[in-house]
């Protein structure tokens, strides 16, 4: 669940820079704050506003992803103000360990000082993990990820072996259920599904009897 945060106001010595330098878009996001993953599946674009003396680019661009941010740790970039539509890669570090330069550019945080431990996007976004917890119980009933390969190794920590999963193809519309040729419940906290081929998808992990 995405709602809209006062971000700079919660973190301003994080999130203040060049005002000319604008995040625009991160929709789509997902957020497990058990195993400190966001998943986002469209690209982030970074506009790269006028007036920045000697500086060439309109934009860079950030392609889909998977991150994972430990405990009081940012994602940000490095940007190309000199390469119009360069694609740059996300890195992770603590707050007091960022590079101290205008290209460093924070795109995330995880808030590891709220309860819920959000996921506090630059533009504004709050991404909150309410995915698989049962409301009542407080407790996590799913849980769910993006994984490519012959072998899926899903850590679901859900500390049981008594669970169901189900297997989607996401590279063909609409998204298709593929049944693995085998399923191996290694431990509690984990799956394996081997296929015949390579499968790039979404794996869903549900509690449940087997």
């Amino acid at each position: 669940m995405s709602v809209i945060h006062p971000a700079v106001q919660l973190f301003p010595s994080i999130f203040n820079s060049d005002r000319n330098i604008v995040m625009l878009s991160a929709s789509n996001n997902s957020w497990d704050n058990a195993t400190g993953e966001w998943v986002f599946d469209n690209t982030i674009f970074i506009q790269l506003l006028a007036n920045r003396e000697g500086k060439a680019a309109e934009y860079n661009q950030i392609a889909s992803a998977t991150v994972t941010l430990a405990t009081n740790e940012v994602a940000y970039v490095t940007l190309d103000q000199e390469n119009n539509g360069a694609v740059l890669t996300i890195n992770t570090a603590l707050t007091e360990d960022l590079p101290n330069d205008e290209d460093t550019f924070v795109i995330a945080m995880r808030c590891s000082n709220l309860p819920t431990e959000p996921l506090l996007l630059r533009n504004g976004i709050m991404v909150q993990d309410d995915s698989g917890y049962n409301q009542t119980t407080g407790k996590r009933n799913s849980f769910a990820n993006f994984y490519s390969g012959v072998t899926w190794t899903v850590s679901h920590n859900l500390k049981t072996q008594d669970v169901i999963l189900v297997c989607k193809d996401t590279t063909v519309t609409p998204h298709r259920k593929v049944e693995p040729e085998i399923i191996e419940y290694d431990d509690a906290n984990t799956v394996v599904a081997t296929f015949n081929e390579s499968v790039t998808g979404k794996a869903v992990v549900f509690k449940g009897v087997v």
